[in-house]
């Protein structure tokens, strides 16, 4: 029965139209994420938690818990601010699909598919730093940002990742921050 399902399946799937508008966002999607780590965080929003293929009940239970954490760790954040904060860790951190492929792997499979083999390569490369305690300093031109982390490991970022007023950022010399590195660089994915 099984095989039978499968032949009848696969004869309609050869003759089923292609969706035009679905491809071109598709493209869409994959070519702005080469743009930089910005641009890309889309594409793995899409398919952590809007791609048919890859959507799943686990990866909405784990957005909830992460939006429950959310609210544990500020009660200041709003409800839209608890959803980015956990929907910015849930992509880099959680396995998803029938395949149990990070967000990043399936992108970068994605972008092989339609020849941007340079670009997967950067997906590919995408390392996570999970929420740790840093002492950082500004540098004396104002436009870098070094960060030592507690376990030693030290990083350096541009200014503009640090989303606090110059006030805010000279005022204190630590936080508690998420960092990401895609195409070369470190990118804040969340700071405390």
């Amino acid at each position: 029965m099984a095989r039978i399902a499968y032949s009848r399946l696969d004869s309609a799937f050869e003759d089923a139209p292609v969706n035009e508008q679905l491809t071109a966002d598709i493209d869409h999607l994959l070519h702005s994420a080469t743009a930089g780590f910005l641009e890309m965080r889309p594409a793995l929003i899409w398919l952590y938690d809007n791609s048919y293929v890859t959507r799943s009940y686990n990866a909405e239970l784990l957005l909830q818990k992460s939006i429950g954490k959310a609210e544990q760790i500020s009660d200041t954040m709003t409800e839209g601010m608890q959803k980015h904060y956990a929907t910015m860790n849930c992509i880099f951190q959680y396995k998803v699909g029938p395949l149990a492929l990070y967000p990043k792997d399936y992108l970068a499979a994605l972008m092989r598919t339609r020849g941007l083999t340079a670009a997967a390569r950067d997906v590919e490369a995408v390392e996570l730093l999970r929420a740790g305690s840093y002492r950082y300093t500004v540098s004396d031109d104002g436009q870098a940002i070094h960060l030592e982390r507690t376990n030693g490991k030290r990083l350096q970022v541009a200014r503009e990742e640090i989303t606090l007023s110059d006030s805010q950022l000279r005022e204190y010399d630590g936080c508690v921050a998420v960092f990401v590195s895609y195409q070369g660089a470190w990118h804040m994915n969340g700071v405390i």
